[in-house]
């Protein structure tokens, strides 16, 4: 499909003489493949693991260096970023050597400097608008399809299912609705992979539009939907607000290069559509809402169960008890469809510590049809005694079917203290079970106030690449932490772990990330400008995506932004090279 848009939109016969290069075929390569990384290592060298993607990567840069060394092909890499990214590169690997994990710190400069690489690969394999297009093509079919998969996950399509658990097995749960990854690691990383196609996409929307090709125009608008659908689907706040920023950017610079027409009114008619799929989805989910308006997850699933004082009761026996059941929380509780909402229970130990239980699945006992917020409801509660006697302590909870318990929401249990009488009928379980918790975490601007910490600490290098997430634990007293969070910052994260050298050298390879393209969109002939406008719209996402979430530790992200920019600066020199030529 890639192929046959490409030659539609660029014509046959200039595609058919620039087929054979190495470098071209490898970016595209890159281009494709780049989501689909299975969560294990692929390959083992001694203790560096390699992951497929990583693999794939690594032998893409070997085709495109022997290309350019084969065709003796001038090395171009004179570029407005090529001082911060060597610096930058300098500065992580000084601080790497002084890092707490040395070996986390020294494999994140691995992965910085093979996405210099990326970028130093397209900046050579792009040298036309042709191969331009092509990269802006692959980039918009791996997103339709990363897209396309996190629908239906969250469809929860057996078949679609089975396929990403192969690659991932978690998935993700937010106020019972399933937050889709796809094929990458988290839903935030996924939103992040889609924001960067989706500004490609636009590009190869607006090229249709302006060839007058109907069915690769509805190709790419459909793909474009598919892509937005696929980031509403990830429930990332930051990545909608994004997609629609970026159509507003990609619109003012095609307004005011060529003012109204077919274009500004098919991405008008885009815009429109996302609207639509965004409320439409918001009302078959209303956790969508919920996280949209910002409102704590942990507000909202919450009960109050008021139950007897003290209970008695005989081995083995069924017992229905009155219970009230309130609805603290911010959402209806719907006791109908796959994933119902039940009241049920937990027997703990008397002197538990209400960490393990001793028989953790306790009856579900139904709740009428809806529950509002802050609604109260009665219900016999149904009850079976354990087998043997003893003192026990009887905690009811709230159980969303095949989702979660409220209790490892953050609600608290009701605990009623139980006398059990008679003789022994059976034994316990073997063992206790643990009951389910609700994963410490904490708001951004506790992670940004723990960066800061650091930043003071090691003003100069800061405490080394990566490492944010393997110390910032101290910081908080905790003897364990989950060391997968990181500062939720892309500024903050640079700052705090390579320090102000690292920091300030990002900021201003940022900096000029956007004024190059920039410049070059303020002055490109109109045939250049839907590539320009889409390429410096995704990386503006990643940058204004940085300001809630890091993605340079992740492969398929740091390999699409370090390819986006690459093609960005590709875009620069087409438009110099025929500036010249004129």
């Amino acid at each position: 499909m890639i192929i046959w848009l490409e030659m539609n939109l660029v014509g046959r016969a200039r595609f058919a003489g620039a087929a054979g290069r190495l470098a071209y075929p490898a970016v595209l390569m890159i281009a494709v493949c780049a989501p689909f990384e299975t969560k294990g290592p692929f390959l083992r060298l001694g203790n560096l693991n390699v992951t497929n993607v990583e693999l794939l990567v690594g032998a893409a840069l070997v085709l495109a260096a022997g290309d350019l060394f084969l065709s003796r092909t001038r090395l171009r890499w004179r570029t407005a970023v090529t001082l911060p990214v060597v610096l930058l590169l300098a500065f992580m690997t000084l601080s790497a050597f002084q890092a707490y994990d040395r070996g986390e710190a020294f494999r994140h400069v691995g992965r910085f400097g093979a996405g210099s690489l990326v970028f130093l690969a397209v900046l050579n394999a792009v040298r036309t608008r042709r191969q331009a297009v092509g990269v802006a093509l692959a980039a918009t079919a791996s997103g339709t399809l990363v897209g396309l998969l996190a629908i239906l996950e969250r469809a929860n399509v057996p078949v679609v299912t089975g396929f990403l658990e192969s690659l991932n097995p978690d998935r993700f749960v937010v106020g019972g609705s399933i937050r889709a990854s796809s094929t990458l690691m988290y839903p935030t990383v996924t939103s992040m992979y889609l924001e960067l196609c989706f500004g490609l996409g636009l590009a190869v929307l607006l090229l249709s539009l302006d060839r007058r090709r109907a069915v690769a125009s509805a190709l790419a608008f459909f793909s474009l939907l598919i892509m937005f659908q696929g980031i509403v689907s990830t429930m990332t706040r930051s990545g909608v607000v994004l997609a629609f920023g970026m159509l507003a950017l990609v619109t003012c610079c095609v307004v005011y290069r060529r003012g109204l027409g077919r274009s500004t009114y098919a991405l008008g008619a885009l815009a429109a559509a996302g609207v639509c799929l965004f409320i439409a989805t918001g009302g078959r989910e209303p956790a969508l809402w919920l996280r949209s308006s910002g409102a704590e997850q942990a507000d909202w699933y919450r009960a109050g169960v008021k139950a007897p004082k003290s209970v008695e009761l005989e081995t083995g026996r069924l017992y229905e008890l009155e219970i009230e059941v309130r609805n603290l929380g911010s959402q209806t509780w719907d006791s109908g469809g796959g994933f119902p909402f039940r009241l049920s229970y937990h027997w703990l130990t008397e002197c538990s510590d209400r960490r393990s239980a001793v028989i953790l699945d306790g009856l579900r006992t139904a709740l009428p049809e809806k529950v509002a917020p802050q609604q109260t409801v009665r219900v016999r509660a149904k009850v079976q005694s354990p087998p043997q006697p003893g003192r026990y302590q009887l905690a009811f909870d709230v159980v969303h079917e095949k989702r979660f318990w409220f209790g490892a929401q953050g609600s608290p249990l009701t605990v009623v203290p139980a006398t059990v009488r008679g003789s022994a009928l059976a034994k316990l379980g073997a063992g206790k079970q643990a009951l389910p918790k609700s994963e410490v975490s904490f708001d951004r601007l506790t992670l940004w106030r723990i960066g800061g910490q650091m930043l003071l600490e090691h003003p100069v290098l800061g405490i080394g690449p990566d490492n944010f997430r393997v110390t910032y634990g101290r910081h908080l007293s905790l003897s364990r932490w989950d060391t997968r969070v990181n500062s939720n910052n892309t500024y903050v994260e640079l700052f705090a772990c390579t320090g102000l050298l690292g920091g300030l050298t990002f900021l201003w390879l940022a900096w000029q990330t956007i004024a190059s393209p920039g410049r070059a969109l303020g002055s490109s002939p109109t045939a250049d400008l839907p590539l320009l406008a889409g390429a410096t719209a995704s990386v503006l996402a990643f940058l204004g995506h940085g300001f809630t979430d890091y993605f340079l530790g992740f492969t398929p992200t740091y390999v699409m932004i370090w390819l986006t920019m690459g093609l960005g600066f590709a875009l620069v020199n087409i438009v110099r090279d025929t500036e010249g030529c004129e």
